[in-house]
């Protein structure tokens, strides 16, 4: 009984996913699955399913939306410029710090890493929130995973172990899913952003659940509806989870009390920090309210960095730690629109109404799953 109630779930997930215009598809897979006999076989079946409706949705080539056209063209690039600068004067402060060469060449790398992502995911990913929410989903099950397999230090389950180094994984995702919720307010990421808020609540991790709650207040603020507002309430939930759990973690050197600490060595370098902070969000607020994709990036990065400097808590890019650079730029990727030129655009709606104009890649999917006979 239990596989089969996996099967039919699964199913359901295919069919939610699955684009409008194949809704029968999607039916005559549900029946299928009734059909089938024995757990494995439904459950592979419902898979393979799920993987067809993927890339269904995927090929589905969606247009921009008004929340994409709404970011300046020429943000993203003024942000990346920031950030670097940022980075630039993180790796000076680990220089003049004396801090581990290891350090030295995380950041590094971690940048020349930020850079390429946000220039591939330009140049390679389909525009629209179809490939956000799909993305968005597997990134919240990543975090949630975290929480609960990860490496845990005095009772804090933060981490993953990528080779001799702990990636932060709510760090590197979790603002890109809130950008991606900013611009498009879709269900699918809705969810991934209800099951990132439970797993910082278990981690427990009361920085980035602050820093969630408060770009989601001003997602909110900007568009009110019952999904922003719940989505606010409930990361506020989270937050408050966290407030109540014991927070044993100390200060790490390099990463923690930085902002703070950097005056002791020199006045100018513990003010370089600072404007190295300043950098990394400024380009948010001269947007306003012109986006709110760039608000939300504005107003996480900024209690992140505020988190930082109450708490020991990792002091973004311009301390050590790969984790936020990389969180950083992945979020740059999230908030630069890549238009679809408008003839995709209407060659993508006729191929939906019109099944015979559908392209190599959308026909082959109905062969492992062809349903004439129901």
């Amino acid at each position: 009984m239990g596989a089969v109630m996996i099967a039919r779930w699964i199913g359901l997930l295919a069919a939610r996913l699955t684009p409008a215009a194949r809704k029968d598809w999607a039916q005559a897979m549900q029946a299928e699955i009734d059909a089938l006999d024995g757990g494995r076989e439904r459950i592979g079946f419902a898979l393979g399913c799920l993987v067809a409706a993927l890339r269904l949705r995927l090929a589905e080539g969606e247009p921009r939306t008004d929340a994409a056209a709404s970011v300046p063209t020429g943000f993203a690039p003024i942000v990346i410029t920031c950030g670097g600068i940022a980075a630039m004067i993180g790796l000076a402060y680990l220089s003049i710090a004396d801090a581990p060469a290891k350090a030295l060449i995380v950041n590094a790398g971690s940048l020349g890493i930020g850079l390429a992502l946000v220039l591939a995911c330009r140049a390679t990913l389909p525009p629209g929130p179809a490939f956000a929410s799909v993305a968005s989903v597997c990134a919240a099950l990543a975090i949630f995973s975290t929480a609960l397999t990860g490496d845990a230090v005095e009772g804090a389950s933060r981490w993953v172990r990528v080779g001799g180094l702990f990636v932060q994984t709510s760090l590197v995702l979790m603002p890109a899913l809130v950008v991606a919720f900013a611009r498009w307010t879709s269900g699918w990421i809705a969810l991934a952003l209800a099951i990132t808020a439970i797993a910082l609540a278990l981690q427990p991790d009361r920085a980035m659940a602050g820093a969630l709650a408060a770009a989601l207040f001003a997602v909110a603020l900007q568009d009110i509806s019952l999904r922003t507002a719940a989505l606010a309430a409930l990361a506020s939930l989270s937050f408050a989870a966290t407030l109540v759990q014991p927070d044993r973690l100390p200060a790490v050197p390099y990463v923690d009390h930085i902002l703070w600490t950097a005056f002791d060595i020199h006045v100018v370098l513990g003010g370089a920090l600072w404007v190295g902070c300043a950098f990394m969000v400024l380009p948010a607020f001269l947007v306003g309210k012109r986006s709110r994709g760039a608000v939300a990036f504005g107003v996480i990065w900024s209690a992140i960095v505020a988190a930082s400097a109450m708490g020991a808590y990792p002091t973004p890019i311009v301390g050590y730690g790969g984790g936020a650079i990389l969180g950083y730029f992945l979020s740059i990727a999230a908030l630069w629109p890549r238009v679809q030129p408008v003839g995709d655009a209407d060659a993508t709606r006729t191929r939906q109404k019109d099944p015979s104009t559908q392209p190599s890649e959308l026909k082959s999917l109905r062969s492992p799953f062809s349903f004439s006979d129901h």
